[in-house]
């Protein structure tokens, strides 16, 4: 009698997911001839799955782990399903309250999810060949891992549960994360973000965001004290840098800052926003600007430049590449190997007048050299430089 019972329950099952047309989950794998391992959780009591691995053919799982998908637990309990995907590789899947789902490792290239509104946790890692993932129905969605997948576009507006988002390496280029408040797990490392808004994000403990090519960021006004959070090794200038003071804030290095790879004497290089910063202090802090050369030696200021609220003028030319090291007590580790610079440039002789020069707040009158002859521009050797205010100097190049 027993048996009769079960082979009816199974019969049952199977005319309910035969009567689903829509698959619950449905994904598509390479088939290579190889089993392929799927694991579940289900918030149903004494559930069972049906799954057609791409012949047509439903066969039954054994009863799913019944618990919360978020649960470390449960996860570790889920209930492991193999099966070889054959024919193209098109798997179907039947069954309700599917709240952990996993398939890391298996070449997938397609995944739908949109019918299975209950998951909680998706983890999907190391199928870089998944480029595209609707998520807008995952309203219950709390955390997902999308690590080394192909995935560029990852639009989690639709998730106002998400807690935690994981990705180590792959092609993410753009996430929303807009209403996303109750998140406080924020990993997009070795990504390629060029741009990142989490200012909805207040909850926030752990961001991990370095080795991206992040130039903007939003974030929140403050985060909790005992946040930690890594954002070096992107293309954020200091002035992008927010003024987070927490348990843990590492912001350096970051890429080069870009300028013009041309000046000409005279010229000026305005890099005033990066005056006066916060950063990690109470209160404000100047910038000093230090002008070296490719060997790291420190070329002369109000001689070879000049610096007046963070703007720079160029008073000689420099033929060989030099850049711009910035330093502040804002941000004090732009330091050593993880100092704050600027992309190299040269410095061409001027083309503009010398009364338009200056030096210190004074107009540059004309340039001599020592024999009385008068220069348009600083040259090597001595100089006699004559300001406006009737003072002379010599100036050694």
């Amino acid at each position: 009698m027993r048996k009769h019972l079960l082979v009816i329950a199974g019969l049952c099952l199977a005319t309910a997911a035969m009567g689903q047309n829509t698959p619950t989950i449905s994904l598509t794998i390479v088939p290579d001839g190889t089993e392929k391992t799927l694991r579940f959780v289900t918030n149903e009591a004494d559930q069972k799955l049906l799954i057609d691995w791409g012949d047509g053919n439903l066969v039954e799982t054994e009863v799913i782990h019944q618990g919360i998908g978020t649960a470390t637990e449960d996860q570790q309990a889920a209930t492991a399903v193999v099966g070889t995907p054959v024919g193209e590789g098109h798997i179907s899947i039947y069954g309700s309250g599917i709240n952990f789902f996993h398939c890391a490792k298996m070449s997938v290239t397609q995944l739908d999810i949109t019918e299975a509104p209950d998951i909680t946790y998706l983890y999907l890692s190391n199928n870089p060949e998944l480029t595209e993932l609707d998520l807008s129905r995952s309203s219950k969605l709390e955390r997902i891992i999308i690590s080394k997948t192909g995935l560029k576009d990852v639009d989690l507006s639709a998730c106002p549960e998400l807690n935690a988002i994981q990705a180590l390496g792959g092609e993410v280029e753009t996430v929303n994360l807009s209403g996303c408040t109750k998140l406080e797990s924020l990993t997009l490392a070795q990504c390629k973000l060029s741009a990142i808004d989490f200012s909805d994000c207040a909850a926030l403990t752990t961001i991990k965001l370095q080795q991206n090519q992040i130039s903007e960021l939003q974030a929140p006004y403050s985060l909790p004290s005992e946040a930690t959070v890594n954002v070096s090794k992107n293309c954020l200038k200091m002035s992008q840098l927010p003024p987070f003071s927490v348990k843990s804030y590492t912001y350096a290095p970051q890429a080069p800052m870009q300028v013009a790879e041309t000046f000409e004497v005279g010229q000026t290089l305005d890099l005033s926003a990066e005056d006066n910063l916060r950063g990690v202090k109470i209160t404000t802090k100047p910038t000093t600007y230090t002008l070296v050369d490719e060997a790291g030696t420190e070329l002369a200021l109000d001689t070879d430049y000049s610096v007046s609220g963070g703007i720079i003028t160029f008073l000689t030319e420099q033929p060989e590449p030099v850049h711009l090291v910035l330093a502040t007590e804002a941000f004090p580790n732009f330091k050593g190997n993880n100092k704050m610079v600027t992309t190299s440039f040269v410095v061409t002789g001027s083309t503009v007048a010398v009364s338009d020069l200056a030096v210190d707040g004074r107009t540059v009158v004309a340039i001599y050299d020592l024999m009385g002859h008068q220069r348009q521009a600083m040259t090597q050797g001595i100089n006699i430089v004559r300001y406006s205010d009737g003072t002379t100097s010599k100036v050694l190049r």
